[in-house]
């Protein structure tokens, strides 16, 4: 499990592939901010922020259709375990996610 850093993490960088990436351990953070940056996008892709349940089952947080090459910010507040990014579906383009998280 990779360890969320008040200076940023990359949970996916540049995939073009769908999967989800490494989860991360939000579980001291108060708020988590989430960077998602589209490159080459014309049709697009769905992008989910997932978490851990308790029973170990991952739900979606937030979910954003990517239609075009840009910026999106995704931001969770609260307490939280593990969390991830999902690319579920894709048909073109580049995805990265970065994640800054607080205690």
């Amino acid at each position: 499990m990779i360890e969320a850093r008040s200076q940023g993490q990359t949970l996916l960088s540049a995939v073009t592939t769908t999967g989800a990436s490494s989860e991360i351990d939000l579980s001291e953070m108060t708020s988590a901010t989430f960077y998602i940056t589209a490159a080459s996008v014309t049709s697009g892709g769905t992008l989910s922020i997932q978490v851990k349940s308790p029973a170990g089952t991952w739900f979606n947080a937030d979910t954003q259709t990517i239609s075009a090459s840009g910026g999106t910010v995704v931001t969770l507040n609260g307490a939280f375990g593990p969390a991830r990014a999902n690319l579920t579906a894709r048909t073109d383009g580049t995805y990265t996610v970065e994640v800054f998280a607080k205690k």
